[in-house]
């Protein structure tokens, strides 16, 4: 985030006109992004707590009923709905119990609105179709130019809150594209599951058999899981015409530095 800050400076943008955002303002605290900054560019969390709702805009929203819930919408976050004119969506690489992956889509996503969490309920998860849905709605959809996916530590089991060691391999990549489906596909394709990673075939993947209820089980135990995945919101992503899903279509290039 700092390198990327200082090649936004770089080419003109002022440090006022520059923000940087996620949804809880305590996980903002906790990384000391206020720290890392540099003067005058701005930080937020867009909730001081879980059920603080007045940093999203009343008129934009996406709704949907998974589970008969009471509160059925998802607002924007008013900063992205009338204070920014683009977005650099940075997310990390990882494993989710109900999304399969964290990826440029569900970062987002459930970076950018409300009310997110209903969308699973042990076992079930409808993450899919709410991810697209959500990266559909404008003005997010035009705003987000480019994504920048950061792979230096790949959380490969017990996403997206393990601090299990067992389950964090040093992966060293980064992935950099203007379309977040392709970089999502590649994340959940390209990444083949390797012994010498300790990455295990279910990545992301939908296994019925290995549902369990129980939360301590699931974070340490990788053949467990507390939803039946939904990796395909990534494909339906892309029915929605927000990239490219098929990944032998995708123009991908690697850059090897070395150590």
């Amino acid at each position: 985030m700092r390198e990327i800050v200082a090649a936004v400076l770089s080419v003109g943008v002022l440090a006022r006109n520059i923000l940087v955002y996620d949804r809880y303002a305590y996980e903002m605290d906790i990384g000391s992004y206020q720290a890392l900054v540099p003067p005058g560019i701005r930080v937020v969390g867009i909730q001081e707590d879980k059920l603080d709702a007045t940093g999203y805009d009343a008129d934009v929203f996406c709704e949907a009923t998974f589970f008969g819930e009471w509160e059925t919408r998802s607002y924007m976050a008013s900063i992205v709905s009338t204070g920014l004119t683009k977005i650099i969506n940075v997310p990390t690489m990882k494993d989710h119990s109900a999304a399969g992956v964290t990826g440029c889509l569900k970062n987002l996503g459930y970076g950018t609105f409300n009310n997110v969490a209903r969308s699973h309920r042990t076992p079930f998860s409808f993450t899919d179709p709410l991810i697209g849905v959500m990266c559909s709605v404008e003005p997010l959809r035009s705003k987000a130019v480019l994504h920048v996916m950061d792979g230096m530590r790949m959380v490969w089991h017990g996403g997206p809150l393990t601090q299990n060691q067992d389950f964090i391999y040093q992966a060293g990549l980064m992935m950099i594209g203007t379309d977040p489906v392709a970089i999502d596909t590649i994340e959940l394709e390209g990444l083949k599951p390797n012994e010498a990673r300790k990455v295990r075939p279910q990545f992301g993947r939908v296994n019925r058999r290995a549902s369990t209820e129980n939360a301590f089980e699931f974070y340490q135990n990788a053949d467990k899981n507390l939803f039946y995945r939904q990796p395909h919101h990534i494909a339906a992503a892309g029915k929605l015409g927000l990239g490219i899903s098929d990944l032998k279509q995708i123009d991908q290039r690697s850059i090897r530095i070395p150590r």
